[in-house]
This record gives C-alpha cells, sequence and structure tokens, in this order.
C-alpha cells in the first residue's frame, strides 16, 4: 500500500503545473503544486534510509551543474528570484526525489496508473465543464484549467495506454486498451496543443521500434503506414484552418529569432528569469511579461544558462534517454521512454523548465530504474561462489543414505 502511495503521489507531482495560475474564486481548485510537494518530502526522506544503490547520482549533478550556470547572473525582478527559487524546488527537488522514491515496480506502476487517471479527469472535465474562453481560440479544456497543462496530461495518458497496448498479446485486452487511447486521443485534440500532440507522435514511432515481438519489416511497414496517414491528416487539418497546424498567429518565429540573437550576443547566459529584460517590449504581452520564456527548453538553456549550461542539458538527457533505451525491454520500461521522449518534444515547443514538471519525474523515473528491477527496489549482495570442495561436500550430504 505504501509503494502505491508512493507511486500516486509523483504521479500526482508529474501533473502539478495542471492548475498553475489558476486559482480563481470562481473554481478553488486544490492547489496540487503545494499539496504534491508536501506529500513528496516524507516520501524522499524515507526513501533516503533504504539502503539502494544511487548510480544516477552522477547524472543529477550533471543537471545541477547546468543549471547553476543560470545563477550566476544577479536576478533583476520579483519574477526571476521566483524562478530560481521554483527551479530548485520543481526541477532539482523532483528529479532527485522522484529519482530516490520511483525504486520498484509496483511505484512506477502506480505512476503510470496515476498518470491514465489524471488525464481521463481531465477528458471528463474537457466534456462536462469546458472552458468557454478557451473555446473562444479553438481549444477545450477543463475550467480554470491551463490548456497546455491539459494537452500534456491527456497526452502523457495516452502514451501510457499505447505502450502498455502495444505490449500485450491476448486480443482481447488490446481491444480494452484501444477503448482506453481513443477518448484520450479525441482530448488531446481537443487541448489543440501542437507541442504534446508531436510528442505522442515521437513516442508512438518509439513504442513501435522497441517492440521485440515484431520484425524489422513489419515495424518499417507499420511506421511508413502511419506516416502516410499522418500526412493526409495534416493536409485536412491544413485545409481546415485547425490551430494545430496554424503558428502565424502565436508570435513563435519572431519569439525564436529574438532568442537566437540573444543567445549569440551572451553566450554565457542572462541568468534564470532575466529573459524579458532583454527582448523588445512588444514580445511583453499582457498574458506573460516579465514571466516571458523562450517557448523552447534547449533555446531557454542557451539563453538564461548560456552555451555551457545548454550543452551540460543536453549531454545530461542523451544519458538519460540511452539508459531509458536500454531499459525498454518490459511494458513500464517502453512506457517510461516513451513518456520521456514525448515530455522532451513538447518542451521544444512549449512550457519552460519549472513548468514541464512531468518530464522531470519521469527522468528521475528512469535513473532510478535499475533499482526498479527488483520487486521492493532493494538490490541484495550477489551469492558468494563456492568452492569445488564445498560444492562436492554439498552433493554427498543431499544424496539418499544407503539403506
Amino acid at each position: 500500500m505504501g509503494d502505491v502511495a508512493v507511486g500516486v503521489i509523483f504521479g500526482i507531482l508529474s501533473a502539478s503545473n495542471l492548475v498553475q495560475g489558476a486559482w480563481t474564486t470562481q473554481l478553488p481548485w486544490l492547489d496540487l503544486t503545494t499539496a504534491s510537494f508536501i506529500l513528496a518530502v516524507p516520501a524522499t526522506l524515507f526513501a533516503l534510509t533504504r539502503r539502494v544503490r544511487l548510480s544516477g547520482f552522477l547524472c543529477l549533478f550533471l543537471l545541477i551543474a547546468s543549471v547553476s550556470f543560470g545563477f550566476i547572473e544577479p536576478a533583476l525582478g520579483a519574477e526571476a528570484v521566483s524562478k530560481r527559487i521554483n527551479i530548485g524546488a520543481a526541477v532539482l527537488f523532483v528529479l532527485a526525489a522522484s529519482f530516490l522514491s520511483l525504486s520498484n515496480r509496483r511505484r512506477i506502476k502506480a505512476l503510470c496508473v496515476t498518470i491514465v487517471v489524471l488525464a481521463f479527469v481531465v477528458v471528463i472535465g474537457q466534456v462536462v465543464a469546458p472552458d468557454p474562453i478557451a473555446l473562444d481560440t479553438g481549444r477545450r479544456t477543463p475550467v480554470g484549467l491551463n490548456a497546455i497543462g491539459s494537452g500534456r496530461a491527456v497526452g502523457a495518458g495516452l502514451v501510457v495506454v499505447l505502450a502498455f497496448a502495444a505490449s500485450v498479446r491476448k486480443m482481447r485486452h488490446l481491444l480494452s486498451l484501444s477503448v482506453l487511447a481513443l477518448p484520450l486521443a479525441l482530448g488531446l485534440y481537443w487541448a489543440s496543443s501542437r507541442g504534446p500532440v508531436l510528442g505522442v507522435l515521437v513516442a508512438v514511432v518509439l513504442i513501435v521500434w522497441k517492440q521485440p515481438m515484431l520484425r524489422r519489416s513489419i515495424k518499417v511497414g507499420l511506421l511508413t503506414a502511419g506516416a502516410v496517414v499522418g500526412l493526409i491528416a495534416y493536409r485536412k487539418l491544413v485545409v481546415s484552418g485547425s490551430r494545430l497546424v496554424e503558428s502565424s498567429g502565436s508570435g513563435r518565429e519572431t519569439l525564436y529569432r529574438e532568442a537566437l540573437h540573444i543567445a549569440s550576443t551572451h553566450p554565457a547566459g542572462v541568468g534564470w528569469g532575466n529573459f524579458y529584460r532583454f527582448v523588445p517590449p512588444a514580445l511583453l504581452d499582457s498574458d506573460q511579461g516579465e514571466k516571458l520564456y523562450a517557448h523552447n527548453i534547449i533555446l531557454e538553456f542557451w539563453i538564461e544558462a548560456g552555451f555551457a549550461g545548454a550543452i551540460l542539458f543536453l549531454v545530461f538527457f542523451v544519458i538519460v534517454m540511452r539508459r531509458g533505451l536500454q531499459q525498454a525491454s518490459s511494458t513500464m520500461g517502453i512506457a517510461l521512454a516513451a513518456l520521456a521522449i514525448s515530455s522532451f518534444v513538447g518542451a521544444l515547443l512549449s512550457s519552460d523548465i519549472v513548468g514541464n514538471r512531468m518530464m522531470w519525474v519521469v527522468f528521475g523515473a528512469i535513473l532510478a530504474a535499475p533499482l526498479a528491477n527488483t520487486a521492493n527496489g532493494v538490490h541484495q549482495p550477489p551469492p558468494r561462489k563456492e568452492s569445488p570442495r564445498i560444492r562436492e561436500l554439498r552433493r554427498l550430504a543431499e544424496m539418499p543414505s544407503a539403506s
């Protein structure tokens, strides 16, 4: 029961940015961010008392080193100070806590199940209580929830269901999981957020390619057929003017151009939270203002933590994904690897380093996955090798005595 509770806590923590900035008098949602942080602290302290092999700490220190470059420059405002505090709490703590706590299969399974349950909660909210303001912009999200966060939550649930569906052998289980995937796919389309959609598509490619039961020719055929279907769907979306393929009104091109210019002229980084000080006033719209970020996690590291910080982050990501792909021989291993790549791809289009909490939880779970190969997360010492003489004495002792 305790393992399930730990997995549920981190499942909630991974989607806690759903309600970021959504506290209203009309809809006083539970502050999931604060609640899940408070619950995660004792779970992490308990994990520290366990006898586990902390082989992933090198990766944690690598991320700490990459993030630290962004603290060299002083904070130039209250929002910069807030972002730096949140990086410590919502990035470094979340990654370390999930690495220490998600140390066995039961906890990781509970994490995956919680992600799917939260995805269905969002889809139900999209149907029952859609936000009228979001509907006016061509998106469907529950009242008070962050539209991008809703897309990420539903997309993550869809990835988990697809990973499990691709691993079952019985047709009735496959049909049951396919039925579960359909409303999640519809909810992802309703959220109309490009990052989560693209992330799910890349995750599907990984899920198909890592299936040990399929020959390579079948994998290539399936992916080719999927690419053709995707191209047809893309053309239909273009004709309909869907927000998923229409980016002219998002201002991404101008933002990326300015971000690249700032990054090239400040190779050491401008410091976490100081990006808004260096962009033209026209980009500081009413929605973000001092909270403006590059909408691309690599660019964000490059601008605010410098070129060195961005390189170290990419090295960290490559190491994590390499370990994730090595462990993708089981259903949960494939699910974690697919969640990691889908979260990272989504972070290339939106959400800042603090907001994409799902990515940090999953990265920590992948680093802890070698521990998760055991039932309780505690590695037992290997048995001692017996000498030939001891083996012979044992064989003689086990022989039936003559009557």
